[in-house]
């Protein structure tokens, strides 16, 4: 008994201190809210053994910290909201990329929560910071990127908080309607 005490602890020590610096960042990512974009024109490079952009379309990456718990919830919310709106006639890849050694524990939460992957979508791990090393403009927490077929980035807002991306998702055909929180 006292054993299952002491394991609740450091669960409960790892989860909060998992989280710590992704909530320090939270308050620098103003260009969410503020309809700043940043980081529009900067080029993605993905790790050769991703198959990216077989359609020459336009492609979604959200990259995220795997480690943080509620950088996980926010993207696996995030994840049903795009599936409630997303264009069913664009074909356009989503890489859902978590920067952790491996997704073992994200399936377990799209499992328990009953978050569904489509067809498009692919949840891939970073383990070896792939992205943060070769693309430093990144936020090591969690990012939102639209790229166009040569993976520059449209915009790296989000469109549930942002009426600026929004609209562009919705112009480039990858959301069917408009819908903001």
């Amino acid at each position: 008994m006292k054993s299952n005490l002491i394991i609740k602890v450091i669960v409960i020590c790892l989860f909060i201190s998992s989280c710590v610096d992704h909530k320090k960042s939270q308050n620098v990512l103003v260009s969410e809210t503020a309809n700043f974009d940043d980081l529009k024109g900067n080029v993605i490079v993905f790790p050769e053994n991703f198959l990216v952009n077989k359609y020459n379309k336009n492609l979604l990456l959200i990259y995220f910290d795997g480690n943080c718990s509620s950088c996980v919830a926010e993207t696996l919310n995030w994840i049903k909201k795009i599936n409630e709106v997303q264009n069913r006639i664009q074909d356009i890849q989503c890489f859902f990329v978590s920067r952790s050694n491996d997704v073992y524990l994200i399936e377990y939460y799209i499992d328990k929560l009953q978050v569904e992957l489509q067809n498009n979508q692919y949840l891939k791990a970073d383990p070896n910071d792939f992205f943060i090393k070769n693309n430093s403009f990144l936020d090591s927490y969690r990012n939102i990127l639209l790229l166009d077929s040569k993976n520059r980035i449209i915009t790296s807002l989000d469109p549930f908080k942002s009426e600026l991306a929004m609209q562009i998702y919705v112009d480039k055909g990858v959301l069917s309607k408009k819908i903001l929180n």
